[in-house]
């Protein structure tokens, strides 16, 4: 697609879904380089076209717009950097930097979240928690804390971010109530709107954070409600990431909710089931087989019942 036509794109989708300029280019760029976009007198640099595509949840591919020999270089550099261990990306973060293309705000907030996730578990988490918020003021100057967010479109990365930050301060910075918020908050705007693909195949781990986080809080009927709205969608749209956890939670809330005279030994019958296929679909995967045995052990001793055929299971992990 021409960079002209991307334009009339962003134009056309902002409208449909009636999103101002102002939402829309909120600290991404200036109203003015937003018009002159949409009217295709001005195309900025492949970070900002992508950027803006994301926020209205629109495909966007670096092959659909003219850029440079740089900007190129800096894309293969991303597409490395998001598909290695973070441990391993420091050198190509160097290497990012060194590419004589001005930086934007967009590459800072790139290379500072980059940086956080690879060095945040040998550095003082305040400080990481610290520097993913100021990763996040790149594009959303306003973000505060203590607050909602004021803005109503998003990147994808922005989304990452936030519940990264809402992780660690639930985990290292005894904000568990505020980390619960976030994620609700965070989770409703995914829900309430059509969300992209990019950003869809997040919703399950924010479910299942979510769910660890009620749990916390012995709130078992909350964690069976997550858990069983992360299960529909991840069959409803074929999303894997975090089912067969999603699984194992709904069958432990189960037995924490205890097994009423209503449903009796149905409703056991029916926690064992999804247990086992918890178990199936970790092996399917490749889990690691030390958290597949205390998942087992754990579940056992909740059903009061040795219910898993532990050498079926070994047998099968060999195989």
């Amino acid at each position: 697609m021409e960079n002209n036509n991307l334009g009339k794109l962003i134009k056309l989708t902002r409208k449909r879904h009636k999103i101002s300029q102002k939402e829309l280019c909120y600290g991404l760029c200036s109203t003015s380089t937003l018009s002159r976009i949409e009217e295709s007198e001005c195309i900025e640099n492949w970070q900002l076209l992508n950027a803006l595509l994301d926020r209205l949840d629109l495909p966007s591919n670096i092959y659909d717009f003219i850029v440079s020999t740089e900007e190129l270089i800096r894309y293969s550099i991303e597409l490395k950097v998001n598909n290695m261990p973070t441990e391993d990306v420091l050198p190509l973060i160097d290497e990012y930097k060194n590419i004589s293309v001005e930086e934007s705000n967009l590459d800072k907030q790139f290379c500072l979240f980059a940086e956080v996730l690879a060095t945040f578990r040998d550095t003082d988490y305040k400080k990481s928690w610290k520097h993913l918020q100021k990763a996040l003021r790149f594009t959303i100057p306003d973000f505060n804390i203590d607050k909602e967010l004021s803005i109503t479109v998003f990147t994808t990365r922005e989304l990452i971010i936030l519940y990264y930050i809402a992780n660690m301060e639930y985990f290292y910075m005894n904000r568990q109530q505020s980390a619960i918020k976030r994620l609700y908050h965070v989770l409703g705007k995914l829900k309430n709107k059509n969300s992209s693909p990019s950003k869809l195949k997040y919703i399950p781990s924010i479910i299942n954070s979510l769910g660890g986080f009620e749990e916390n809080y012995l709130r078992y009927n909350k964690e069976y409600e997550l858990s069983d709205f992360g299960i529909d969608f991840c069959v409803k749209n074929g999303i894997l990431r975090d089912f067969a956890f999603l699984l194992y939670t709904k069958a432990y809330a189960m037995c924490k909710m205890g097994f009423s005279s209503e449903y009796g030994k149905a409703s056991k019958r029916e926690a064992k089931k999804i247990f086992l296929q918890s178990f199936s679909v970790m092996l399917v995967q490749n889990k690691d087989m030390d958290t597949i045995m205390r998942g087992i052990a754990e579940a056992q001793e909740l059903m009061e019942e040795d219910f898993v055929d532990l050498e079926l299971l070994k047998q099968i992990n060999c195989a």
